[in-house]
């Protein structure tokens, strides 16, 4: 007979980074024991110390602007239209990220950060004609003459920018 168990109730700690690295730290060990509570499921780590972002004019933390995310762009319904993050998180099987992102925090956030960062990477990819990661900047893009790319890091960061500006990102 299974022994019904009452709802996992989340303990929310706050702290810097390295207080979320020594709790994430505690949980990877226990990712295959038995139960929600011997894997710690219920522990979830809120950074502090970082500006939080104004939403509707009430400061939210980094959870509940995931969450909202997930409200809004998150549904099973949406699994057949391409570039959701539904149907982006079947393409390349993320089955932990959930509906919940409290539910599974580390998941939701790493599969985030990774379409946002897939979106940025495309959007120059496109910007610079480029087929493949491994393709050239077209020339039309690069700086000119032969040591250009000798150029000191900084200054090659400007010209990139330069040239995408206004293009993807409003600055503030």
């Amino acid at each position: 007979m299974k022994e019904k168990r009452a709802n996992m109730h989340h303990i929310i700690v706050s702290g810097d980074q390295l207080t979320a690295a020594r709790i994430r730290g505690a949980q990877k060990p226990k990712l295959n024991a038995e139960s929600p509570e011997k894997r710690l499921e219920g522990l979830v780590s809120s950074q502090i110390g970082t500006p939080e972002p104004i939403f509707g004019g009430y400061v939210i933390n980094y959870l509940q602007e995931l969450s909202i995310i997930w409200r809004y762009y998150f549904s099973a319904e949406s699994t057949s239209e391409h570039g959701t993050l539904y149907q982006l998180r079947n393409s390349i099987n993320r089955t932990n990220v959930v509906k919940v992102p409290i539910d599974s925090f580390d998941a939701n956030d790493d599969f985030f950060k990774l379409v946002i960062e897939a979106h940025i990477i495309a959007a120059a990819m496109k910007k610079f004609i480029m087929a493949t990661l491994q393709s050239s900047v077209s020339q039309e893009f690069a700086p000119k003459g032969e040591d250009s790319w000798m150029l000191l890091l900084e200054e090659r960061k400007q010209f990139t920018a330069s040239r995408i500006n206004g293009k993807f990102f409003h600055v503030c």
